[in-house]
């Protein structure tokens, strides 16, 4: 039985920038996919059917005080606009070893809330990315990388969407 791997550190990089300092919390998106019911004669029950990529890939991060900075980067008119890199520092208790987990992606500043400023409290800024690519990595290894413009979807190095590249000739 071993000990759990655990976040010891982060941080985040908007556009190449660093945030360490101010960044407080990332969160990732709910990687999903659109199941659609299917039951047809000689089967006992329904089977879910992949459709596809389901819902947006939303990446959450917010930072401690005012950063105009971010305001610059909100919106934009191309849909992988803004580069959003996160890493995380990870490391299991029982054996010390650390691992790495990194997130890239590419996407649009779709939300920036800045909450109450007020005179004497802490002040944080949450921006809203949605992607249209993203790709996690552990220690290196790719475990999935999907570009939704380009119909790639990679889980633990294999293409499942190379076939269907093939037979649109893209």
């Amino acid at each position: 039985m071993g000990l759990p791997r655990k976040v010891k550190n982060t941080n985040i990089y908007t556009d190449g920038k660093s945030w360490a300092g101010e960044v407080d919390e990332v969160t990732l998106p709910d990687l999903e996919r659109k199941m659609e019911a299917f039951r047809a004669g000689g089967m006992d029950g329904e089977v879910e059917i992949d459709m596809g990529a389901a819902g947006p890939l939303v990446i959450s991060h917010k930072y401690m005080g005012h950063i105009p900075e971010l305001v610059g980067q909100f919106a934009g008119p191309r849909a992988g606009q803004r580069q959003v890199r996160f890493v995380a520092a990870v490391q299991r208790d029982d054996t010390g070893e650390y691992g790495e987990m990194e997130v890239v992606a590419r996407g649009r500043h779709k939300k920036l809330s800045r909450g109450g400023m007020k005179p004497g409290e802490d002040t944080e800024s949450t921006v809203e990315t949605t992607c249209v690519y993203y790709k996690e990595s552990w220690n290196g290894a790719v475990l999935v990388e999907i570009d939704l413009l380009n119909c790639v979807f990679i889980v633990d190095g294999e293409d499942l969407l190379a076939e269907q590249r093939r037979i649109l000739g893209l």
